[in-house]
């Protein structure tokens, strides 16, 4: 987290109040990320697991082309809203997976996944760095909006 950059102003611009954004970006955010067995090259799996780092909270298959995230109630990135709540209501988040150029990657390529979601648009790059971790540039843009918010979240491995 101490390399990461921009990740609580990119949440502001996502709606979220500063002192929660601040929060938010400095609590612990462990995944792993493995090809998905069986499945075509270039498909990976996202688990994000609790504070513990042992406990799973999602598992995410990141298929290539176009597909489809389901989730429910309100999400930190995606927006949404509960009816009541007893009863999240469930959201579907239109995406695009696939692998381009990255000059700043080891091997030139970034896994790229684009969203369009009730708050805007966003592209997100994971890319190994030279120094071995991977990098998550996010730029966001508010429906309606040209200017962008950028973070990088570092990630090191465990």
């Amino acid at each position: 987290a101490g390399r990461s950059a921009g990740v609580a102003e990119a949440l502001v611009a996502r709606g979220h109040l500063r002192e929660v954004a601040d929060e938010r970006s400095a609590a612990p955010y462990i995944q792993r990320w493995e090809r998905t067995e069986g499945g075509d090259v270039g498909v990976w799996t996202a688990t994000t697991f609790k504070t513990d780092g042992v406990t799973p909270r999602r598992t995410l298959v990141y298929p290539l082309g176009d597909w489809e995230e389901e989730y429910e109630g309100a999400s930190t990135l995606f927006g949404g809203a509960t009816t009541s709540p007893s009863e999240p209501q469930r959201q579907t988040v239109p995406r695009h997976t696939s692998w381009e150029s990255e000059p700043q990657a080891v091997g030139g390529l970034a896994h790229v996944t684009t969203s369009v979601t009730l708050l805007g648009h966003e592209e997100s790059r994971r890319f190994l760095a030279d120094d071995g971790s991977m990098v998550l540039r996010r730029v966001y843009r508010e429906t309606g909006s040209e200017e962008a918010a950028v973070s990088d979240e570092v990630f090191e491995r465990r």
